[in-house]
This record gives C-alpha cells, sequence and structure tokens, in this order.
C-alpha cells in the first residue's frame, strides 16, 4: 500500500521538482529558488540532502491555503529539529505570500512526524482511506 505512493509521488511530482513547484533558476546555476506562493526546500549536511519539503497550492477548496507536500528526514537526521527548521522555512514563506493556513497529509504508520506536526500547531482536520491506509489531514493557521 505504501509502495502505490511511492510510485504515485515518483510519477509525479518529484520527477520534475522545479516545474511542480514553481522554481526558477540563473543560467548557469544549479541552484533554484521559489518564484510565487509554491516553493520546495532542501536540508543539507555537507553535500548530503537529509531531508526537503513542498509547498504547493490548489488541493483545497478555500482560497490561500497551500499544501505542505512531500516532507521527509532522513531516518539518521531525524529527532535533531531538522523537520522543524524545514516546516518554519515553509511557515514563513506561506505567510510574505498571503496563504492563510497550510494542510497536509500523513500516514498512521508516520508516529513520529504525526508528533511533531501536533507540537507544532498542526490539528486534525479530517480522517480519510487511501490505497487500504488510514491517513490524517492535518490544518495549521498562520
Amino acid at each position: 500500500m505504501f509502495r502505490v505512493y511511492i510510485e504515485d509521488a515518483l510519477a509525479n511530482d518529484l520527477n520534475d521538482i522545479p516545474t511542480i513547484f514553481g522554481l526558477s533558476s540563473q543560467e548557469g546555476s544549479p541552484e533554484c529558488f521559489p518564484v510565487g506562493s509554491r516553493g520546495f526546500w532542501v536540508a543539507e549536511e555537507g553535500n548530503t540532502i537529509i531531508g526537503f519539503v513542498g509547498l504547493d497550492l490548489g488541493a483545497s477548496e478555500e482560497e490561500n491555503i497551500g499544501e505542505v507536500r512531500r516532507m521527509i528526514v532522513s531516518p539518521s537526521h531525524r529527532r535533531r529539529g531538522v523537520g522543524k527548521e524545514l516546516m518554519d522555512v515553509v511557515d514563513k514563506h506561506a505567510k510574505a505570500n498571503g496563504i492563510i493556513a497550510l494542510e497536509l497529509t500523513t500516514s498512521d504508520f508516520n508516529v513520529g512526524a504525526l508528533k511533531m506536526y501536533k507540537n507544532n500547531g498542526w490539528r486534525l482536520k479530517r480522517p480519510r482511506i487511501y490505497a487500504g491506509v488510514l491517513l490524517h489531514v492535518l490544518r495549521k493557521d498562520l
């Protein structure tokens, strides 16, 4: 069931991060940066990616609601504040771009992430089932 989720992610947004998350780059530079409300941020330690998170729009029927997508921190770097730092960057960017609330979906398997989100002001909006997995749709007002 989780495999279905991963295959969907790889076939869709993780296959073309700059286009999906509205990123731009300067000619000759490998670095991208957010343009507008959407964005994608990467946490690095040295030259190693240790986490990333995306911010998208349009998933909610409400106006000015951002969707946090693809939040992940390397297992070897969890419980070190990396996830909170990534989410703080998303919060700041969202507020600066007129987004009034954020939503995200995570699974029952993500016990550590659920705890982090709840400790940082996220609340359950509604549960849902996808591919036989219990998901939690969470919301945070900014």
